[in-house]
């Protein structure tokens, strides 16, 4: 088991490498200016150039790959005294890589460098970790574009609430489905395709359940909650169908029949039609219904 050593040892290089070339590109742009270098550096590794920072992601790409590689033969030596004693080495290894992904994951999708996104989530689906890839693009493109088309329209239907016009809550949903599906194709269209294509080798990443769904689920239950309310069973049917559509939208994206099933086998589907109190929602259309039956007879 030399090789877990040895194995061990390449990738804390390969990692204090990138380290080092990271520190010196964000020292290279402070010798720019202090107010330059103020600016850049509240955004990471972002303040180099987008050849710099897609060289820095391939780069990571590669280490995870070499990561991977440490971690299986960890994994299959695991009951050994030798391999045992590198543990500690080894999740340090694992730990120094997460963060440097996940720091240049976000500074990729802030800059619109798609590229070296990519490089990101490949390099996570290495490790065998789509979940962290797929917490990435919540946090650094999905969740602030749905977070900012949430507040839009709630402010709009509050300034057409307040100018005596017709309450537009109940279509306030379709509007929040349209905008975020619109926004991303405009705003990230090349990395949108690249995920969702066949055998693009993203397939790993759930983008439509895990990131998609779930944000624009979680960011209306905290910012509309209203929307899934029954109580007003006109509006809940209209935000209803909003949502099924929603669903076929996203559908409508998937590269393959295994996509679809897998959006609609997910847990971020599964919670999305829990938010839709329908036995409450027939209940009060029953007693409508029943109600004007009694006074027409």
């Amino acid at each position: 088991m030399q090789e877990v050593a040895a194995s061990t040892g390449k990738v804390e290089k390969l990692l204090q490498e990138v380290g080092q070339q990271q520190t010196a590109a964000l020292s290279r742009t402070a010798a720019t200016g202090a107010a330059r270098a103020t600016a850049e550096s509240s955004n990471g590794i972002s303040s180099s150039s987008n050849e710099q920072l897609d060289n820095h992601c391939r780069i990571l790409e590669r280490v995870a790959g070499e990561a991977a590689r440490l971690l299986y033969l960890a994994e299959r030596g695991k009951q050994l005294a030798f391999v045992k004693t590198l543990e500690r080495r080894v999740m340090g290894c694992r730990m120094n890589l997460d963060k440097q992904l996940q720091a240049a994951l976000l500074a990729a999708l802030r800059a619109h460098n798609w590229s070296a996104a990519v490089h990101c989530l490949r390099g996570y689906l290495e490790l065998g970790e789509p979940g962290r890839a797929e917490e990435g693009l919540r946090a650094g493109l999905v969740g602030p574009l749905v977070a900012d088309i949430v507040t839009q329209v709630k402010r709009q239907s509050t300034a057409a609430a307040g100018g005596g016009q017709r309450d537009s809550s109940s279509s306030a949903l379709a509007q929040v489905v349209d905008q975020v599906l619109a926004r991303l194709r405009s705003e990230a269209g090349p990395l949108l395709s690249q995920l969702c294509a066949a055998g693009s080798g993203l397939s790993g990443i759930d983008l439509l359940g895990a990131v998609l769904l779930a944000e624009v689920s979680q960011a209306v239950a905290e910012g509309m909650p209203g929307v899934f309310s029954p109580g007003n069973p006109s509006a809940f049917h209209q935000n209803y169908l909003a949502g099924q559509s929603l669903l076929d939208q996203l559908e409508g994206l998937a590269g393959s029949r295994a996509a679809v099933e897998r959006l609609r086998g997910s847990s971020a589907a599964a919670g999305w039609a829990k938010r839709w109190n329908l036995a409450v929602y027939f209940s009060l259309v029953y007693q409508d219904i029943a109600g004007g039956v009694k006074t027409t007879a």
